[in-house]
Order: structure tokens, then C-alpha cells, then sequence
């Protein structure tokens, strides 16, 4: 039996019209199985955000909650009648009163994160009650639920699966046996106690992965469609390529490796659950339902390609540790791996010379004082090393085939015509990745070059 699992984007829902596309949606797939899930309304998380920021501040919050009633209230005139406004709005009020007593409690009593993740909860809750109250006034079989019913999260922060996909069994499958088409919140879990925890940047895409881990093989032949407002991954960003095309075969591995650069219709911790069941995704433009060209990901993608995309971080720390004597110092990668990790500072990169004289590795712009600062007051570091860092571009060359020989050769020579000072490089054991550190105002003639050569 078809089941499809189908994760909205937040872009998805700046269009009032959408709600009578997913009327659409369910007609176009009434042979299968449907889960719909759901995120917030644009810039409501931000908004719950601001408003926790503002009353541990003991700032007044009345004109945000206001701006976040206003928001919703919109939507609601729009797809309802008149008497069905009435109950969704005094829906809607309920509730902004339980987020108005959390905020006074963080005010009196400070944060914790169980208050901020009650708060931010109420996102998808509002937008999925909507979407679920639309549907069923529409004659669909729907039902509501929120996803802290069945996804359980540990002190990791990681789902506790067995337990997870207990709950989704015993709560979704009666529903699909039942031809109900579940409409879950998405983003959204408890703890082992019981309390209300999200799920983070990502969480929609987490939570349709989640689902689908937890009913492939169970009666059902499962895939994912992540709805978006675009055709699906580009080999490049168009604002900065304007040739870019569509990559129409991405391959899991591929996936993880140009979803962890910033790709904003997916995120990494998503694909470990659906790459050992191998659940096949899609990523589709809502604006035209039966169009043939989309994203899919599958276990092996599309071979023909050497290079799928490239990818960038447009700003990471680059910090370099120099061996003043020019001579090997041995343990030097070791060393720096246990500064950096006794001090929760993830390493994205190294780059090092084979005699150990120069080690250069990638943290977040954010930790870059931070970091560069616990090397140089390390005696073994402080002894034998100059220690520099700097503010610098990150591009990241995908594809399966980058093991093959003369492909470096050809990034070189691309960027060598160009005059592009390469400052670091780096690249995968298994060939699915070139990472290259340029200075930042060189950042988009590289993504040019390398695209032109490949793409």
C-alpha cells in the first residue's frame, strides 16, 4: 500500500492560495496514503523568539503577541466563514493567553529551556489547527495531531527511536487504515517527562523523516514529498549563478553533504532516516502540482554526473597554526582536536601539510575569537606555533565522482585563469566532496568558475 508523506515549506504558506492547493493535492493522490505535515506560519517562530527575548528583558510583549493574532487572524477571514472565524479566533485568543502566562512566568522566574520551547511550540500548533479546521470544512477526512503525542526526544536531543515509532504505529496507522489523513504539527516532541521540546532548525524536515522511518514496512511503500516554492536543489545559487539548472538525481550521501552547506529546502539530520530504509524524497514546487522536473533523492541518485552542485558558507573562521621553526612537530592535529573539543567547538575542515608545520582548520565565524584566543594561550602551542585567524568564504564541490582522476586539476585550472587565490583545500576520502577556503571578496567569481568548468 502507497503511503506518501508530505512536509510543507514555511514559503509555502505566504500564499493564501495554498490551503485550496492542498485540496488539490489530495485529489491528485487519493491513491495513496496521505500524512501531511505541517510548519509555521512565516515569521511566527521569529516573532515567539522575540517575544521570550523581550520578557526575560522585562520588555513589554503586548505588540508582538498582537502582530502574531493579526497574522493568523488574517489567514482565518480569509478561508472561513463567518461563524467558523468566530471559533477559530476565539481558538487562537485561548491560547495566545497560555503563551501570555509562560512569558510572565519568564519574566518573574527567568528561562529555562522548557519554556522556550513551550512558547515556540504554538507555531505550528495554530497553523496546523487552521489547515486541519479548512480541510475538514471542505469535506476531507483529516484529522489533527500534534507530533509531541508520538516523537519522544532524549537528553541528546536525538529522538529516542524505539519508543517513537511505537507511538507513531499505535497513533497514525488506525488513522490511515481509517482513510484519515493525519494533519501534524510539525517540529514538535516531548521529553521523557512528559514536557513539550522542539526539534530545532530542520524540525519539519525531521519530522516527516521520523514518520516515514517509523512506517516503511509497515504495509506501506513509503516516500516523502517536501513541498517548496521552487522547482527543487540548483547546482548553484542563481543569485549568485544566474545559469544554474536543476539537479533532478541527488544520490543520500550527495544530499547530506550539499544540505549541510546552508540548502534551505533541506536539512542534514533528516536523511539518516530515510537512507537505510531507502525512502525515496522529492522536493516539488507547489505552484505547478504535475510538474515533471523536481529533486529526487534515492540511494544512487545519477551516476552520468561527476559534479551535482556547488555549495557555500559565504562567511567561516579559518585558523591557521604556523610552526614558527618551519620544522615537524609531531601531535599537532591531535592537539588541536582535543583544545577544540574540550571546549565544545566543532572543526568543519582541516587542512594540513604533510610534515605538520602548517595546520589549518575551519570553526564557526561565531567561535572564532574564542577559538583562536584557547590555542594561543596553550603552552604547547604558544611555544612552537604563530597562531592567525581570519574571516574567509567556504565552497564545497559535491558530487560521487570527485575521486576521479583530474579533477582537482581542472578546479585549479578554473580558478587559476580567474586569479583566484585559493587558501585552503581539502577533500574527501570517498570523492563526494572538494572543500575550498577564498578570500570572501572572491567568493562568487569562484562559485562562477568552478560552475562554468563542471556545469
Amino acid at each position: 500500500m502507497n503511503l506518501t508523506i508530505m512536509r510543507f515549506g514555511r514559503s509555502c504558506l505566504r500564499d493564501i492560495n495554498v490551503y485550496n492547493k492542498m485540496l488539490e493535492i489530495i485529489d491528485q493522490y487519493k491513491d495513496s496514503k496521505l500524512i501531511f505535515v505541517i510548519p509555521a506560519l512565516p515569521e511566527i517562530t521569529e516573532l515567539l523568539g522575540e517575544s521570550i527575548l523581550k520578557s526575560e528583558r522585562h520588555e513589554d510583549v503586548s505588540s508582538i503577541l498582537q502582530n502574531i493574532q493579526n497574522k493568523h487572524n488574517q489567514v482565518i477571514h480569509s478561508i472561513f466563514s463567518e461563524y467558523q472565524v468566530h471559533l477559530l479566533e476565539e481558538f487562537l485568543q485561548d491560547n495566545l493567553e497560555k503563551i501570555k502566562e509562560k512569558l510572565e512566568d519568564i519574566e518573574e522566574f527567568g528561562i529555562s529551556n522548557y519554556k522556550i520551547d513551550f512558547v515556540i511550540s504554538f507555531g505550528e500548533l495554530f497553523s496546523t489547527y487552521i489547515l486541519s479546521n479548512f480541510l475538514l470544512n471542505h469535506d476531507c477526512n483529516v484529522e489533527y495531531i500534534s507530533a509531541n503525542n508520538f516523537i519522544v526526544i532524549g537528553e541528546d536531543g536525538l529522538p529516542i527511536m524505539d519508543v517513537t515509532t511505537k507511538k507513531i504505529q499505535e497513533i497514525i496507522i488506525p488513522f490511515l487504515e481509517n482513510n484519515t489523513i493525519p494533519i501534524i504539527s510539525g517540529s514538535i516532541g516531548r521529553n521523557k517527562e512528559g514536557h513539550i521540546t522542539t526539534l530545532g532548525p530542520g524540525g519539519n524536515d525531521l519530522t516527516a523523516t521520523i514518520i516515514a522511518d517509523a512506517l516503511q514496512g509497515e504495509k506501506y511503500n513509503t516516500k516523502i514529498i517536501f513541498w517548496e516554492t521552487i522547482a527543487g536543489i540548483m547546482t548553484a545559487d542563481t543569485k549568485i549563478e544566474p545559469s544554474a539548472t536543476l539537479i533532478e538525481n541527488l544520490s543520500y550521501e550527495e544530499a547530506k553533504e550539499i544540505s549541510y552547506y546552508g540548502v534551505k529546502v533541506l536539512h542534514p539530520s533528516c536523511i539518516q532516516h530515510i537512507q537505510y530504509k531507502e525512502i525515496p524524497l522529492e522536493i516539488r514546487d507547489i505552484k505547478d502540482l504535475t510538474k515533471e522536473n523536481y529533486t529526487k533523492i534515492t540511494k544512487y541518485g545519477d551516476k552520468k554526473s561527476t559534479v551535482k552542485g556547488i555549495a557555500y558558507i559565504d562567511e567561516v573562521a579559518m585558523i591557521s597554526a604556523i610552526s614558527e621553526a618551519l620544522v615537524e612537530v609531531p601531535g599537532t592535529v591531535a592537539k588541536l582536536f582535543g583544545l577544540m573539543g574540550e571546549n565544545k567547538i566543532n572543526v568543519t575542515l582541516i587542512s594540513q601539510s604533510s610534515s605538520e608545520v602548517n595546520t589549518t582548520f575551519v570553526v564557526d565565524k561565531k567561535e572564532c575569537e574564542r577559538a583562536t584566543k584557547i590555542i594561543k594561550n596553550d603552552d604547547f602551542f604558544r611555544k612552537w606555533f604563530e597562531v592567525k585567524s581570519e574571516i574567509v568564504a567556504e565552497i564545497a564541490i559535491i558530487g560521487e565522482g570527485l575521486g576521479n582522476p583530474g579533477i582537482l586539476g581542472k578546479v585549479f585550472s578554473a580558478l587559476g585563469e580567474k586569479k583566484i587565490e585559493v587558501l585552503a583545500i581539502s577533500q574527501a576520502s570517498g570523492g563526494l566532496n572538494i572543500s575550498i577556503l577564498v578570500p570572501k571578496a572572491q567568493l562568487k567569481n569562484t562559485i562562477n568558475a568552478i560552475h562554468q568548468c563542471f556545469l
